[in-house]
């Protein structure tokens, strides 16, 4: 097998989740008294509160993370599967779904485990790593003798921008407070955020929506779309790059954004609404005093 299908597959059978504990910084005034306390702690039981320690998944430390490194780990195994046609090749699909099936196997028993420890963001970031276990199985079922270019075609006329189920006012008065609330790029055409939502062929959308505040703002404010009954459940996050883009490395420089930042909804589920969610959160407000 190709050394770039090893690759991934590795990635995705690697399942051990290292704990590692969160050293306190020089800065601290009590530094010394806060580690006498805690070698007392490891004196007792020889482990550090629950509340120091996080855990590492290949290498990772956070949903959104891990689903970065998957994300782009499998877009190099589809590239190469679909551009040299192995969905015609039996005997490597059959020796891939095998390994698969396997990994899956240790994955869902791995998953498990995690969920007796209780720790949110580990739990996260294996239910991630089953769902790309199952994403790869259904690649390498559905691409039998199909061609990259028939897939690609495929994909495009399939997918379409999200169904907006509240209203054509209410789609305005979202937009306009969307606007002012500085969440997108003041010059935002109303033609253009309406296409988003407006459940178009993605062929359709020439301009997608500039949002201007962070990834994590952007995955509480898609949450909300889901939880408030805006869009439908489905389909949702796979075919954000479409239709959204945001400041990712803080230069000035818009990319689409990605599904990974799905990922997110962990932190904000145990941390809490990310800093600026009230600028999201009256968006719904409003909503509500219309009903």
């Amino acid at each position: 097998m190709k050394n770039s299908f090893n690759h991934f597959l590795a990635i995705l059978a690697d399942n051990s989740y290292p704990p590692k504990y969160k050293d306190i910084p020089e800065y601290v005034d009590n530094r010394d008294e806060i580690i006498a306390e805690l070698q007392e702690i490891l004196d007792d039981d020889g482990h550090l509160p629950d509340s120091m320690r996080y855990f590492c998944v290949n290498g990772k430390t956070t949903a959104s993370e891990i689903t970065d490194y998957l994300e782009k780990s499998f877009q190099q195994f589809r590239t190469e599967f679909l551009s040299e046609n192995h969905g015609a090749n039996h005997a490597l699909r059959t020796e891939l779904l095998t390994q698969l099936d396997s990994i899956k196997k240790s994955i869902s028993q791995v998953v498990f485990e995690t969920k007796q420890i209780g720790d949110e963001t580990l739990n996260a970031m294996m239910d991630v790593k089953l769902q790309f276990c199952n994403e790869v199985i259904y690649f390498v079922v559905n691409t039998q003798n199909i061609s990259k270019i028939s897939i690609q075609d495929k994909g495009k006329q399939d997918r379409h921008s999200f169904k907006w189920l509240k209203g054509d006012d209410r789609m305005l008065e979202f937009f306009n407070k969307m606007k002012s609330n500085k969440l997108i790029a003041s010059n935002t055409h109303e033609d253009d955020f309406r296409a988003v939502f407006s459940s178009v062929p993605v062929k359709e959308i020439e301009n997608p929506v500039q949002w201007e505040k962070g990834a994590k703002l952007f995955t509480y404010f898609f949450m909300k779309l889901i939880e408030n009954k805006n869009i439908p459940k489905s389909p949702t996050w796979v075919i954000l790059e479409h239709f959204f883009t945001y400041d990712k490395e803080g230069d000035g420089r818009y990319v689409p954004i990605q599904q990974g930042i799905k990922g997110n909804r962990a932190d904000i589920k145990e941390l809490g609404a990310p800093k600026g969610a009230e600028l999201v959160d009256v968006l719904f407000d409003s909503e509500k005093d219309h009903i």
